[in-house]
């Protein structure tokens, strides 16, 4: 049994990455997490219901002093840190080198583009942590070596864990830039997709029905995209008369992040049906066909076989076109709507939709299950800390 400590970005992640291994580690495990939700505005507005009733505290809140206090109390073995994106991830990992607690890196989707964005330069204007974070010397000191002194090394050396949990060879290639991976400090588990191979076992008959899944992506909300809201919504209608042409159903499924009811409110009197309360693996088992842009969740068609459609969304953000190769060599790659239409009337008329494995295992791995993951987790966490106490 052990003390495992979670570094989130905030609680929202946990709703959608965390629940279903919470399941498998609860038994035999005390679970910790030290979220960012006061830091945070817009993903940490999607409540998790915490289900297995896992301690969790606000570090947003809390000083540097208060955290460590914690952590001891709690006697955390263990920090495993899902993002390495936020000023909270890199004072946890410093606490960690502190305590000599031990951490490990666990990947929580595809990675995309040429750079990790969690290891861009910090500077102390961005830390919004409230005056008590300086509650005495000792905590101003340790700040000012985690942001300015060390700031002045190499990533490589700057931040480093004791294990890394990859999710892909794609992913591996990626944090190879930064991190020092070795066959000893490394291994790759796969996107975990399902639960177990029983669940993707009884999802994988269902019968398909005339849908067309669109994965939704957040472009407006998170400035990703020039597009306005209005010209959005005359964009979802275009790609739903492509659809109903088709003789195919669009099925939306927005983002955590994004209300249902405001798209809903605005699509009352049409044939377009927003569902975010299934689960998206028995969602996306009965499609037809699935599209979006560049979510990790898209990965959910191959297992399935499911044909994938990669459509451009208008006016993105220069910095953010590099993102869409990532599934360039899997799908349908579609830069506008006319060959989006294009792609639909393809797939409708092939007898052979061809998949390349290769590719695609390259991207997502080959295993597909929580339960497989988990049980890789525990193994890491069993061996370096039996190191620690040895």
């Amino acid at each position: 049994m052990s003390n495992i400590g979670f570094c989130l970005y905030n609680t929202s992640m946990s709703s959608y990455l965390l629940d279903k291994q919470f399941e498998s580690l609860i038994n035999n495990n005390s679970l910790y997490i030290f979220h960012n939700d006061y830091l945070t505005s817009d993903r940490s507005k999607n409540n998790w219901d915490n289900k297995f009733c896992v301690p969790s505290y606000d570090a947003g809140l809390l000083s540097a002093k208060k955290i460590i206090k914690i952590i001891k109390c709690v006697n955390i073995e263990v920090f495993v840190f899902f993002t390495f994106q936020s000023d909270l991830d890199k004072l946890i990992w410093k606490i960690c080198q502190l305590l000599k607690i031990p951490t490990i890196l666990h990947d929580h989707g595809i990675v995309f583009g040429n750079k990790i964005a969690g290891l861009k330069k910090l500077n102390l204007s961005r830390l919004r942590i409230r005056r008590k974070i300086f509650f005495s010397i000792k905590q101003i000191q340790l700040i000012y070596v985690m942001f300015l002194i060390n700031n002045k090394l190499n990533s490589k050396k700057k931040y480093s864990f004791d294990y890394y949990l990859i999710y892909s060879t794609n992913n591996l290639t990626y944090y190879q830039n930064f991190f020092i991976l070795t066959e000893n400090n490394t291994s790759i588990s796969g996107i975990p997709l399902f639960l177990n191979e029983e669940e993707f076992s009884s999802l994988r008959g269902k019968k398909k029905e005339r849908k067309l899944l669109y994965l939704h992506q957040p472009f407006i909300k998170f400035s990703m995209s020039l597009l306005t809201f209005e010209e959005e919504i005359n964009y979802i209608n275009e790609i739903n008369e492509i659809a109903i042409n088709n003789n195919l159903k669009l099925e939306i499924r927005l983002h955590p992040a994004q209300s249902i009811d405001e798209y809903q409110r605005i699509h009352w009197n049409s044939n377009i049906s927003f569902e975010n309360m299934i689960s998206l693996e028995l969602q996306s088992a009965s499609a037809y066909a699935i599209m979006g842009h560049w979510s990790t969740a898209l990965a959910i068609s191959y297992p399935f076989r499911i044909p994938l459609i990669i459509l451009e969304f208008p006016k993105t953000i220069d910095k953010y076109k590099q993102y869409y190769s990532i599934f360039k060599n899997v799908s349908y790659y579609c830069e506008n709507i006319a060959q989006f239409k294009d792609a639909l009337y393809k797939i409708q008329n092939s007898n052979n939709i061809k998949y390349n494995q290769t590719n695609w295992e390259k991207l997502i791995g080959t295993q597909f299950t929580v339960e497989a993951d988990c049980i890789e987790l525990i193994s890491i966490i069993k061996t370096i800390t039996n190191v620690r106490y040895k």
